[in-house]
C-alpha cells in the first residue's frame, strides 16, 4: 500500500487558527477602544485646566470669581449655555471656548446642552467666593473648584488633577 503525503491542512486547523485571529482581534479592538476614551478624556481634562487657569486669572485681576445673572438655570447660579465662558473669552482669558464632545461621555448630570445643540462644560457659582466646573469623563465624571458647593452634583467626585 501505498502512503500519500499531505500538503494541504485538516479542517481542524484551520478552525484552530480562525479561532486564534478572531481572539487577537477581539482583544486589539478593545484595547483600542480604551485608548481611545483614554484620549477624549485627556483632552477633556486639557479643557478643564485651560479654563481653571482662565477663572484663576479672572479672579486675580477682579478679586472675584465670574457670576452672572443670565446663568439662571434652576438656583440661579449655573451656567450650562457658556455665558461664563463667552464673558471670559470676551475679556481676553480664554483664546477659545472648549467644548466636550458629549456623544461620547458617560453623564451623571446629563443637562449641559446649550441651545443650537452646543454642549458646554458647566459651571456654577452662588457668590464670588467659590465656583465649581463638571467635567464629563468617560471613566467617571467629575468637578473642581473653590470653596466647591456640596449641593452642586454632590454624587459627582472631585477631580485629581
Amino acid at each position: 500500500m501505498k502512503k500519500h503525503k499531505s500538503y494541504g491542512f485538516t479542517v481542524v486547523e484551520l478552525i484552530v487558527v480562525i479561532v486564534v485571529i478572531a481572539v487577537l482581534t477581539s482583544i486589539t479592538a478593545i484595547a483600542y477602544r480604551s485608548t481611545q476614551a483614554d484620549s477624549r478624556d485627556k483632552k477633556r481634562i486639557a479643557d478643564a485646566m485651560i479654563l481653571k487657569s482662565a477663572i484663576d486669572e479672572y479672579y486675580a485681576d477682579n478679586g472675584a470669581y465670574p457670576r452672572l445673572t443670565t446663568c439662571e438655570y434652576n438656583s440661579g447660579a449655573e451656567c450650562v449655555s457658556g455665558q461664563v465662558w463667552t464673558l471670559l473669552q470676551g475679556q481676553g482669558y480664554l483664546e477659545r471656548i472648549p467644548m466636550p464632545d458629549l456623544a461620547t461621555t458617560h453623564h451623571t448630570v446629563g443637562v449641559n446642552r446649550a441651545p443650537g445643540g452646543k454642549a458646554y462644560y458647566l459651571y456654577a457659582s452662588n457668590n464670588s467666593t467659590n465656583y465649581q466646573v463638571y467635567v464629563p469623563l468617560e471613566s467617571g465624571d467629575c468637578k473642581f473648584g473653590k470653596n466647591i458647593i456640596a449641593s452642586y452634583w454632590s454624587s459627582v467626585k472631585t477631580c485629581d488633577f
